[in-house]
């Protein structure tokens, strides 16, 4: 039985009530998490990864979260989407290293991710084009950076193509990146 889906732009993921994550697809880029870059039409027979929490997908990258709050990247990696330090492509499940931080929500967008930790802190990398990443500025990020926001706990978070928006324990809604649309919900373009 299936508890979780995700999209990405042309691959899907779906986790089992049992925490099997199972991936198909386009799998240009290693999206898929079987080590391989060949296309799937049907989902495997074996998980590409076990024990997983939460899925969320980009373009052509995927991040998933264990039970135990380990966050885990693969795919395609240009802009350090990843969070691995670098800008190489993983056709596996990779852990992603922040001491001491045990994550509970992942989001992906086109190029970029946002994750909450435990405590309620935003940690976002990636691709930082029109600062969709929320760090006050427009560079890249190849690990996870903490998003500073002094007296602010969050509690849910979601990606678009390339912008974030967080929702705070007050009710208040937190956006940064692209807003040619007014997707921000700013008032203006």
């Amino acid at each position: 039985e299936i508890k979780k889906i995700g999209l990405g732009s042309e691959h899907t993921c779906a986790v089992k009530t049992d925490g099997g994550l199972y991936c198909w697809g386009l799998n240009l880029a290693g999206q898929l998490g079987d080590g391989t870059v060949g296309n799937k039409n049907t989902p495997p027979l074996s998980p590409v990864l076990t024990d997983v929490k939460e899925v969320s997908l980009g373009y052509y990258h995927t991040c998933a979260i264990k039970t135990d709050g380990g966050l885990y990247c693969w795919g395609q990696n240009n802009y350090g989407q990843l969070g691995l330090g670098d800008t190489t492509n993983r056709s596996v499940p990779t852990k992603v290293h922040v001491e001491n931080t045990t994550f509970t929500q992942i989001a992906a967008g086109y190029f970029h991710n946002i994750a909450l930790d435990s405590e309620g802190n935003l940690w976002t990398w990636g691709n930082n084009g029109n600062g969709r990443l929320g760090l006050g500025d427009t560079t890249n990020r190849s690990v996870p950076t903490k998003v500073t926001v002094s007296n602010t706990t969050f509690t849910q978070i979601v990606c678009g193509d390339d912008y974030s928006i967080a929702l705070d324990s007050e009710g208040n809604v937190w956006t940064c990146g692209a807003n040619g649309y007014g997707q921000l919900g700013l008032g203006d373009l």
